[in-house]
């Protein structure tokens, strides 16, 4: 599996702007399952970030580190306005460590939210990448914000590995067996949300027809079968 040779990239649009409000353990719970896959090496920066995507009132994010890619999808109130934006690991490890800085609500009338607010200027470039601004509330209605952060977004071309995910839910499922990294499970496990939830695992079969095992898919499925979270794995990895 590829996640960075695939055709027809996506740019990430210039001079766009959007801000939405969301509840702060699904945030968290979102970037817990999507850190796993981005990653650690600097020499390519978009790939050290996560893919933000929002579009119908959905927030998507998307993360790969070449052998792995995780992807999960949260609801938004209201109808934020669409956009593709590249956020760096710094801030997805902030929202993971302080998103949830009032723990999980204890009752309805007390949810404690996150307001995202995400900014690319016309003219983006390294320089002046665009900023993603992260501050906490106690619940919807309290205005003050106890903790914020802002970091600048990453300016460059997130492959569109959305497209592999896609291909392995219609591919054939394969026959044959493969090996799996068992960490590589493991973390997709933290895309589940709730711990307990146990995904839907396919073995795929080789696009080129051969025998060799294709990709895996790990599926979270909401109560109608449609995936809500997703890790696609390549086989084979004697990665430690």
């Amino acid at each position: 599996m590829s996640t960075t040779d695939t055709t027809a990239p996506v740019q990430k649009p210039r001079g766009s702007a959007t801000k939405f409000t969301v509840p702060a353990v699904l945030l968290r719970d979102l970037v817990a399952g999507i850190l796993p896959a981005t990653s650690k090496d600097d020499v390519t920066p978009v790939l050290c970030a996560a893919q933000w995507i929002i579009e119908d009132s959905v927030l998507r994010l998307v993360g790969t580190d070449r052998y792995r890619i995780h992807t999960a999808t949260v609801a938004l109130p209201g109808k934020p306005k669409a956009g593709h934006f590249i956020v760096p690991r710094s801030a997805l490890i902030w929202i993971w460590k302080n998103a949830n800085f009032y723990g999980r609500a204890r009752s309805n009338a007390t949810i404690p939210v996150v307001d995202i607010e995400l900014t690319v200027p016309a003219n983006a470039d390294s320089a002046n990448p665009g900023t993603i601004t992260v501050k906490v509330r106690r619940s919807v209605d309290e205005r003050l914000h106890v903790l914020s952060f802002a970091d600048k977004l990453v300016v460059g071309i997130f492959p569109p590995v959305m497209k592999l995910v896609e291909k392995a839910r219609a591919a054939e499922i394969a026959s044959a067996t493969a090996k799996v990294n068992l960490r590589f499970v493991a973390d997709a496990q933290k895309m589940a949300g709730n711990g307990y939830v146990a995904p839907r695992i396919k073995f795929t079969a080789a696009e080129d027809g051969s025998s060799k095992p294709g990709v895996v898919l790990v599926a979270f499925e909401n109560d109608d079968k449609t995936p809500y979270a997703e890790a696609l794995i390549q086989p084979n990895l004697e990665l430690r």
